[in-house]
């Protein structure tokens, strides 16, 4: 219960609230934090340090300039009466670079959140959050930021993952190296198919067996794309000059994931396609070097409807701020020995038995 207002005035805040959602802007263009100007860590404290030698205050309120206020709070609490939740979490919406707004748009960078009804160059800093009143929320001007559910679906699972990530062991983030690099290089890219493809991804789960906390761990990356992007492969390759043509063309050589991705984008039949998708999975799992607990590091590609939920559950998602950069990581692809996984739905043990074939 709040300790100053009366009836009137939450009547006049909680009617105000009942406009604001979670994920809409409030345009405030300064962000506050707290810093000591003993230990300052960021640029804007450092400017201000020199002034603890004159006042010996050390505890300073710091302001930022941002280009809005994005509102964290669930929509249920927000319009609740400011008698009993008068809170309103807040975060700073900022600029950010064509690279890090594409990985946000594509949820791979927790600390980010895309916001699409400000458009891409903006985004959410989930790393610096606030707390206002509703009173004080209740003067500010509001700019929606979404217009339909798909999107606060996605921002509210932006949120909830910067909460719940996981942390990766060390040696995992060694193995991922190079495949991390090669993605940020080329997510997105129109002129890499690579890049394309990338792009079509929804989600990279990891398995890890027998379990995080083992002393070796074989690792299992699962790319999944979009409902009906895969397709099951015909019990009868007699009849499918193509998908046979497909096979042939991989087993000619080895292919690198460069020379799968063109294939992948230059061909018209969607079973070839599906084997075609799987080997590409699997190309880019060679791109790690399985380090210290990590035995393997197993790569596969699944459509949507074909994921199990219990597959799910005992995954977590790969983020690219889960990973970082580790320059002492030396990857060598020649000493990298990757074998497909087993225990996967149907359709993939089908697609490796043709590829066997």
């Amino acid at each position: 219960m709040t300790q100053s207002g009366d009836a009137t005035e939450f009547a006049n805040v909680d009617a105000a609230m009942q406009s604001w959602r979670q994920g809409d802007i409030a345009q405030v263009h300064q962000f506050h934090h707290l810093a000591d100007l003993r230990e300052p860590v960021t640029s804007e404290s450092a400017t201000k340090s020199g002034s603890f030698a004159h006042t010996g205050q050390s505890t300073l309120g710091i302001d930022t300039s941002v280009d809005g206020l994005v509102v964290l709070t669930q929509t249920c609490d927000i319009r609740r009466s400011a008698s009993t939740r008068p809170y309103v979490e807040v975060c700073p919406l900022v600029h950010v670079d064509e690279a890090t707004a594409k990985a946000a748009s594509a949820r791979e960078m927790p600390r980010y959140a895309a916001i699409p009804a400000v458009g891409a160059a903006t985004v959410a800093d989930l790393d610096r959050v606030m707390t206002v009143e509703k009173g004080w929320l209740s003067f500010a001007s509001r700019i929606p930021g979404w217009t339909t559910d798909a999107e606060i679906r996605r921002f509210q699972a932006a949120v909830a993952r910067r909460y719940q990530r996981f942390a990766f062991p060390d040696d995992f983030t060694k193995s991922m190296s190079k495949l991390r690099t090669k993605i940020i290089d080329r997510h997105g890219k129109q002129t890499s198919p690579e890049g394309k493809l990338f792009a079509e991804v929804k989600e990279i789960r990891v398995t890890a067996r027998p379990g995080w906390s083992a002393d070796n761990i074989e690792t299992t990356l699962t790319f999944i794309l979009p409902s009906g992007t895969l397709d099951t492969v015909p019990e009868e390759l007699v009849s499918e000059p193509r998908l046979g043509e497909t096979l042939q063309w991989l087993s000619a050589r080895e292919r690198n994931s460069a020379d799968i991705s063109k294939r992948v984008l230059s061909e018209p039949d969607i079973s070839s396609r599906s084997i075609l998708w799987q080997r590409l999975g699997e190309a880019w799992a060679k791109s790690c070097k399985p380090t210290g607990c990590i035995t393997a590091v197993y790569g596969e590609v699944v459509d949507a409807l074909e994921y199990p939920i219990a597959e799910y559950w005992a995954s977590d998602q790969l983020d690219l701020d889960y990973l970082s950069d580790d320059s002492s990581a030396v990857v060598d692809v020649a000493d990298i020995q990757v074998a497909a996984p087993s225990g996967q739905v149907t359709v993939l043990r089908r697609i490796r038995r043709f590829l066997r074939l």
